[in-house]
């Protein structure tokens, strides 16, 4: 009899023990799952005020508008947070526009201008990094919607995530496989690398090419990525914008938005549908041309429709968009694809 209970006691103790043994495996699971969900929503959120700070940059450079500093990518010897230019635009390579996150300036060409401002990092507290399209940086001399080559590409498990691309940010989470980051800030030792549909895909290779699969042992890399046909969505708007500030002074000083021009950017009165005015012709007046309209050849790639004295819309080649000018404001129909 005593035997027996002393059996069942035990029995009972190594239930108890199993139970809480168990309890203890699926807590501790629990909180490692939510401490990896938290990760993943600041990793996201770092990565969107990233991309924002980005396309904030491209809309407000005055000088050419969609411009973009190279990255931090040790070309000066140390990761200090400033972009390393290129002065010469045949010797960019897609090495060259892979690195670190720019936030102070960006130099090596003259003059140096501001970077983004900010040094960013992952929840980890890695630094970000970031890829810019080649169209995108200052030594090309030209930059407008029609502008179809020199971007990236990233792929996804079921395939592009974006066949062009204007910049990517990556939050690179914690070392992988053989990585050693002490001292050394090469791309690889951050970015990883991962085989899909039998091709191998590595975004520290600087060809150009990214990868955004799912998370695992090998591969944690997360990304945000800016597509070109939404770069450009938000750059014709911001032109067009700038556009009807010019149309309002002159109809503010006229009475009246300007004729439409002839090829050459001459005005011509009566003339409903052509480019965007440029100089008075035979109208007399036109608006002031915006500082950056020449250098980026936006005349070429605007087409501009007078439907009444203070009616115009505009569009621009390579964007799918309309955009309704009227003393009111701005009316756009569509987006850039």
């Amino acid at each position: 009899m005593i035997q027996a209970r002393q059996s069942g006691a035990a029995l009972l103790l190594l239930l108890l023990v199993a139970v809480i043994g168990a309890a203890g495996w699926f807590l501790a699971s629990g909180a490692a799952e939510r401490s990896a969900a938290r990760r993943a929503a600041e990793d996201a959120a770092r990565l969107a005020r990233a991309s924002d700070m980005i396309l904030g940059y491209a809309l407000a450079n005055a000088r050419r508008p969609g411009e973009l500093p190279f990255p931090d990518r040790h070309g000066d010897g140390n990761d200090d947070g400033n972009g390393d230019c290129i002065t010469s635009w045949g010797t960019v390579q897609g090495k060259h526009l892979l690195g670190l996150f720019p936030a102070f300036l960006e130099q090596g060409c003259w003059p140096e201008r501001p970077a983004f401002g900010a040094m960013l990092t992952d929840a980890g507290g890695h630094r970000l990094w970031y890829a810019v399209a080649r169209s995108l940086v200052r030594p090309q001399d030209m930059l407008n919607s029609a502008t179809d080559d020199g971007w990236l590409q990233v792929q996804g498990p079921a395939g592009p995530v974006a066949g062009q691309a204007a910049f990517v940010v990556f939050a690179p989470g914690a070392a992988t496989g053989n990585q050693q980051r002490t001292a050394n800030t090469q791309p690889g030792m951050y970015l990883d690398k991962v085989l899909l549909g039998g091709t191998l895909h590595d975004n520290a290779d600087g060809d150009e090419r990214f990868v955004a699969a799912p998370r695992g042992e090998a591969f944690n890399d997360r990304l945000a990525v800016m597509s070109r046909a939404r770069f450009m969505s938000a750059l014709t708007r911001r032109i067009a914008r700038t556009l009807h500030q010019r149309l309002e002074a002159h109809r503010a000083a006229h009475g009246h938005y300007p004729y439409a021009a002839l090829a050459d950017g001459t005005c011509s009165h009566g003339l409903a549908y052509g480019f965007y005015p440029l100089a008075p012709g035979d109208c007399g007046t036109a608006p002031a041309v915006p500082p950056d309209w020449f250098a980026n050849q936006w005349l070429a790639v605007t087409t501009y429709q007078r439907a009444a004295a203070d009616q115009v819309t505009l569009q621009f080649l390579g964007c799918a968009a309309l955009f309704s000018l009227h003393p009111g404001g701005l009316a756009q129909t569509g987006d850039c694809a």
